[in-house]
């Protein structure tokens, strides 16, 4: 279970190192200001990176950009997988209490997931920078930056659906 969750929160350290070492040029603002408002927030990913990237089209330069707004969608997936592991660990309890099999626990089933969609997202983006030629160090940046953006909203979706039915991960 937590396998998936450590490699995010292992990831997240270091990326928001390298944010603050992208230089003067990034900011988070534009990523926290549009999703504070933005009735989309899939419509947000990049504001951040793109705002840091401006008229630097070198590959380190757009890498770090890449890199910084990576750092902080995987803080954003850190605080959904936290809501989700209570709401899976009160799911399990439940289910243990009532003598179900322990097959079905949330939580097992939360790391499995979070462990194959690392994998798949770190295979996926070094296969599509391969493909390219020049400058797919930034390609492949860009692709984790997408792709972790994507997995951030898809986990605070879920933790907004468990909230909103009051279930707490239990069924």
């Amino acid at each position: 279970m937590r396998a998936g969750a450590l490699l995010l929160i292992g990831l997240a350290a270091p990326l928001a190192a390298q944010a603050q070492g992208a230089g003067a040029d990034f900011d988070p603002a534009p990523l926290e200001s549009c999703l504070s408002s933005a009735g989309d927030p899939a419509s947000c990913i990049g504001k951040a990176a793109d705002n840091c990237i401006g008229d630097d089209a070198s590959v380190p330069g757009r890498r770090a950009c890449y890199d910084a707004e990576r750092a902080l969608w995987s803080d954003h997936a850190a605080t959904a997988l936290d809501s989700l592991r209570r709401a899976a660990a009160a799911s399990d309890a439940a289910q243990i209490v009532a003598g179900k099999s322990p097959s079905g626990l949330q939580g097992a089933q939360l790391g499995e997931a979070e462990a194959a969609w690392a994998r798949y997202r770190d295979a996926a983006c070094a296969y599509g920078a391969a493909l390219q030629g020049a400058g797919a160090e930034a390609d492949e940046a860009r692709c984790l930056m997408r792709k972790t953006a994507e997995h951030a909203l898809e986990l605070q979706d879920w933790a907004e659906t468990l909230s909103a039915h009051g279930k707490g991960g239990t069924q």
